[in-house]
């Protein structure tokens, strides 16, 4: 019995386009290749320094840390915290003694500014938020 040989369909497939494209992708490649060398050696002909010190000073910050730096007693720390932020909000203390400037506690303040009420500009042009104003 003579059965017949299977063979690809010829209607589907064109062999001869596909080698031709995959060609034309093997030069392109190429010559895109060959396009970046010549544009590279040119800067690096015209610009000899960035050869040389490629990146700026800023740019090379040194060793990276390789772990994170954790509190011995972080319990003890939370508590100094806390008790330095309770006396800057509790106590009377000078900020500028020269200019007369002082930190009051802060419930009197509050007391201060519902007394007085808060400060009014007068003559002045008012200012965007935040521009103008020091903390």
């Amino acid at each position: 019995m003579n059965e017949p040989r299977p063979t690809r369909e010829r209607r589907d497939m064109n062999v001869h386009v596909i080698v031709i494209f995959f060609g034309s992708l093997v030069v392109t490649g190429i010559l895109v290749s060959l396009a970046a060398r010549g544009v590279i050696a040119y800067f690096a002909r015209r610009y000899p320094a960035a050869v040389e010190n490629p990146l700026p000073p800023v740019a090379n910050p040194g060793p990276l840390v390789t772990a994170p730096k954790l509190l011995a007693h972080p319990a003890e720390e939370m508590r100094k915290l806390r008790a330095h932020e309770d006396a800057v909000l509790t106590t009377y203390s000078w900020v500028d003694p020269d200019r007369g400037i002082v930190r009051i506690p802060i419930e009197r303040a509050i007391d201060l500014v519902a007394a007085r009420g808060l400060p009014v500009m007068t003559n002045q042009v008012a200012a965007a938020p935040g521009e103008g104003t020091k903390p």
